[in-house]
């Protein structure tokens, strides 16, 4: 439970001391496009002949920039992501400070998204985005996850405990290093992982740590189903294709959706899905599962003549490969004249794509190229990131979901 301003019970402690971390810094060189870019408000330096002389058991870098220095956390296990940025020293704030500062900011920010009941899973913490380099903290129904992109986080656990104490009432925590081989999410303390729900504008989603990175919902995209409801009505049929355990689906059927079909080639999230949907009382004979390859389906309900007033693709990342998302771009050249073909008039068309690989300029760019080609649908909008999971300018590679809704004409 979220703990607010004006009824502030806190969690007791016991006092002792922080330990101190050892942070030796170090000043290093760094090639002038890097500082550019940084000046610019680009939070990364990557590997290049400079970053790559950067000493390994470092934690924080200096750089000199004019009359002050850039500092700069340190990143040598990340291949291409070599350091991040903390700051710009103009006055003096040690880092366990700025730690606090910063992630009651972030917790600010969102006190409207906490308290309006809507959903209970939400980004606490958004990485370079809320300057908290490498960091995201996701609050799920009382359960905090925090992930990290690089080993510097686990050096301060016990500080972000304490700092997330102070505004929420005795969550049970949970870590999970995004890095290395062992991504498994693993409990803090005594906790031990269990199934539990959460929910996200009136509908419940089974969350289970057990089953890894998809452990049921993707709340980056809550504030993006949200903005959906408005092409849903008391006729809309709508296809949900690459489902996962039925987010939109869920959505569509509790804003009054005539009927509802997900396709996914694993049957265990078909059948999360429905659970989901029995768990929030929803009226499952609207609802269709298809446990079969996306264009597998297409061709069946090609074959079938059957129409759909909303469908949605949201094909998911398999690989970190540039090639394999430059790949996943290419496919809807394919997939969206099959679409048009079961899409009912002036129905809807919304697309994804997710990966920091593709500027969104490029996936704009694309996609006007698809529309030249099928000149009956029109651009509606475009779709990205938002609210919980705020932007950084000038940083494209946070700015990882993209989407574009479609119209038949």
């Amino acid at each position: 439970m979220y703990k607010n301003s004006k009824n502030h019970n806190k969690v007791s402690v016991v006092k002792k001391k922080p330990a101190r971390t050892t942070r030796v810094t170090a000043v290093v060189k760094i090639h002038p496009e890097s500082l550019i870019y940084l000046n610019k408000g680009h939070p990364w330096v990557t590997l290049d002949s400079f970053s790559k002389e950067f000493p390994r058991s470092i934690d924080f870098l200096k750089v000199e920039n004019g009359n002050e220095f850039i500092v700069l956390i340190n990143d040598p296990e990340h291949p291409t992501v070599r350091a991040r940025f903390w700051s710009r020293i103009e006055k003096h704030q040690t880092f366990h400070f700025a730690l606090h500062e910063r992630i009651n900011q972030a917790l600010t920010k969102r006190e409207q998204i906490i308290n309006s009941g809507d959903r209970n899973n939400y980004i606490l913490v958004f990485g370079e985005a809320d300057f908290l380099p490498g960091l995201t903290i996701t609050f799920l129904n009382n359960n905090i996850l925090i992930q990290t992109q690089m080993p510097f986080w686990n050096k301060h656990k016990k500080q972000l405990f304490k700092i997330l104490d102070e505004r929420f009432d005795r969550p049970y925590y949970f870590w999970q290093n995004r890095y290395g081989e062992n991504k498994s999410i693993k409990p803090v303390g005594r906790y031990k992982i269990k199934p539990f729900h959460i929910k996200e504008f009136g509908c419940s989603f089974k969350i289970d740590f057990t089953l890894g990175e998809d452990f049921g919902i993707y709340t980056d995209m809550s504030a993006i189903r949200q903005t959906l409801a408005e092409y849903i009505t008391d006729q809309t049929s709508l296809l949900n294709l690459y489902s996962y355990t039925g987010a939109f689906s869920l959505f569509a059927i509790k804003n009054n959706a005539l009927k509802t079909t997900s396709v996914d080639l694993s049957k265990r999230y078909l059948e999360v899905l429905e659970e989901n949907i029995k768990h929030s009382e929803l009226d499952l004979t609207k609802h269709h599962s298809d446990n079969l390859e996306v264009k597998v389906a297409l061709k069946k309900y090609i074959k079938n003549k059957e129409k759909y007033n909303v469908i949605i693709c949201d094909p998911p990342s398999f690989s970190r490969g540039k090639k394999s998302y430059q790949k996943s771009l290419n496919d809807y050249k394919i997939l969206i004249p099959q679409f048009y073909k079961i899409l009912e008039k002036e129905g809807y068309l919304i697309c994804f794509i997710n990966t920091h690989q593709i500027a969104m300029s490029k996936f704009r760019k694309t996609f006007n190229t698809y529309l030249e080609d099928n000149k009956d649908l029109k651009l509606i909008k475009y779709l990205t990131l938002k609210d919980d999971c705020p932007r950084l300018s000038n940083f494209s590679e946070g700015d990882y979901i993209k989407g574009i809704v479609l119209q038949k004409k």
